[in-house]
């Protein structure tokens, strides 16, 4: 069972570990979702890729950069094990 866990500068590494751990390691993670509401699924990614995600859960991609400015700013979710 997962749930999703928005992301943000207070909770951000231990979403990065999660994300690492990925779906085969308790605590980790099944999915990432972006700004524009699109799933990654990281139960086929080898661990180098996951770390490569990790890394950019904070990160806004120059295409949502518009995303971010306003009242309504997008953000990402990870979609992490039960505790």
């Amino acid at each position: 069972l997962t749930f999703p866990e928005l992301v943000t500068a207070m909770n951000v590494n231990e979403m990065r570990q999660l994300v690492i751990n990925g779906p085969k390691v308790h605590p980790g993670a099944n999915a990432v979702e972006d700004e524009r509401g699109h799933t990654i699924l990281l139960d086929k990614m080898s661990e180098h890729r996951r770390l490569a995600i990790a890394k950019t859960l904070l990160a806004v991609s120059a295409a949502d950069q518009s995303l971010r400015k306003g009242p309504n700013v997008q953000a990402k979710y990870v979609y992490r094990h039960l505790r």
